[in-house]
């Protein structure tokens, strides 16, 4: 996820002509969404039951999606835009802007702890998560 959030923010550098704001603007988004919506998605995968066959085709495959999985889109998408709109409300777009990107890069460097405590829920989780997709 990290790699395609920085391919796409290279992309888009030629915006920078229409605008040198959009600049800023795309790379909180990135250091927000490499720091913050990879863990929401992790989160959401601990509590995954459905079952998934893996001979099936990739593309298009909707196995395994269940409401919590479209669900997951609405703080993915609305989090980042609610935290936006309180703090430009109250301190102006900059402020907002170092904040989301702050917490972004918090996520980047706090990435070792939080993979270590993902992985240790998975493993917890593993016998729950093999049971439940057994009996789908």
């Amino acid at each position: 996820m990290a790699v395609t959030n920085v391919v796409f923010y290279l992309l888009s550098l030629g915006y920078m002509f229409i605008s040198p704001k959009v600049l800023y603007i795309h790379f909180v988004v990135m250091l927000y969404n490499i720091g913050v919506n990879s863990f929401v998605i992790f989160a959401l995968g601990l509590s995954s039951k459905k079952s998934i066959d893996l001979e099936q085709r990739a593309m298009f495959n909707y196995q395994g999606m269940g409401t919590a999985q479209w669900l997951i889109t609405f703080p993915i998408l609305f989090g980042p835009l609610a935290v936006y709109g309180i703090l430009l409300l109250a301190f102006g777009a900059t402020a907002a802007y170092i904040v989301l990107g702050g917490i972004g890069l918090l996520g980047i460097i706090l990435h070792p702890k939080l993979i270590d405590y993902f992985t240790k829920e998975y493993l917890n989780r593993k016998h729950k998560m093999i049971s439940a997709y057994k009996s789908t």
